[in-house]
């Protein structure tokens, strides 16, 4: 999910971008990942090359150019091998089939984890470290978490400073939203940090067991053991009101989700069992209307 814009792998292993309120949809073959930033996105195709598209701010393509724009995936430097990309606001993180991880952009806090801080742009990927057991990375506005292959989690840039401080153990997975981060561990407990002006972090968010998380912008999504959905923080929370809470609401009756992803602007997409995508939150036809309850959206089998 981006800033004004979503996107998403269907089962053949289409790239699909809805772009703006409007929802212009564009479909490109070959990839395998992808990942929504503010005004870009990147993705790692089938042979694993990394790409990124739109706004290079900072360098944010990793292609060693520091500005320009592209509507064409542009190809991160390096040789292959990368795994995952996650896009941010004005940083990109990646991790290689090595395990190995990378950030480049603006280092403005520490969030490129290198042990250094600049308000620059790093065009190039930058190794985090040298530590070669890295699972996944996740990026904030200006911080980065990364979980490594023991279940430990690390975080970096604003808050924690340039290099990786270890959060906890035990972790299955993380999510990075604007100031927040929430993770779940092995045994389905959820536990979120950060920023919570508007009940991001959640309430009594340890009394059920959680197979997936998004943290997004001031609002977090999740998925409990048994299928249903829910999210809390800002307001559009799928539930069909424009209220705040802290405390989870369900999206939908259902019992029938598999992932979310807690957007930006671009409002909130979910994954049933069906491998139908649902969205909500996000204005269209010209402002006028907002989805306060999910409707089927852009990718109509999705991974």
């Amino acid at each position: 999910m981006g800033g004004t814009h979503r996107c998403g792998i269907t089962s053949t292993g289409d790239a699909v971008c809805a772009e703006g309120p409007a929802g212009r949809v564009r479909s490109v073959p070959g990839w395998s990942q992808v990942s929504g930033g503010y005004n870009y996105s990147c993705g790692v195709t089938t042979d694993e090359a990394a790409w990124c598209w739109g706004e290079n701010e900072y360098g944010v393509f990793g292609n060693g150019k520091s500005n320009g724009s592209s509507s064409n995936p542009v190809q991160v430097a390096g040789a292959a091998g990368w795994a995952s990309i996650e896009a941010s606001h004005i940083h990109t993180c990646a991790v290689k089939t090595d395990h190995t991880a990378w950030c480049w952009g603006n280092n403005r806090l520490g969030q490129l984890g290198n042990g250094a801080v600049s308000n620059t742009g790093h065009p190039l990927p930058i190794q985090v470290g040298t530590d070669a057991d890295w699972a996944s990375v996740t990026t904030g506005y200006n911080f980065t978490c990364g979980l490594k292959l023991s279940g430990d989690l690390y975080c970096w840039g604003e808050g924690y400073g340039p290099i990786p401080v270890l959060r906890g153990s035990g972790y299955k997975s993380v999510s990075a939203g604007t100031t927040h981060a929430c993770a779940v561990s092995l045994a389905g407990a959820m536990s979120c940090f950060g920023s919570n002006n508007y009940g991001e972090a959640g309430s009594s968010l340890d009394e059920h067991a959680w197979t997936a998380v998004s943290a997004g912008n001031y609002r977090t999504c999740g998925v409990r053991a048994e299928g249903s959905l829910w999210c809390w923080g800002h307001g559009n929370l799928g539930d069909g009101s424009t209220e705040r809470s802290a405390i989870p609401k369900q999206v939908g009756p259902e019992h029938l989700w598999l992932e979310v992803s807690a957007g930006n602007r671009s409002g909130d997409c979910a994954l049933r069992a069906d491998h139908t995508a649902w969205c909500w939150g996000q204005a269209r036809d010209g402002g006028a209307h907002v989805d306060l309850l999910p409707a089927r959206r852009f990718i109509d089998s999705a991974t």
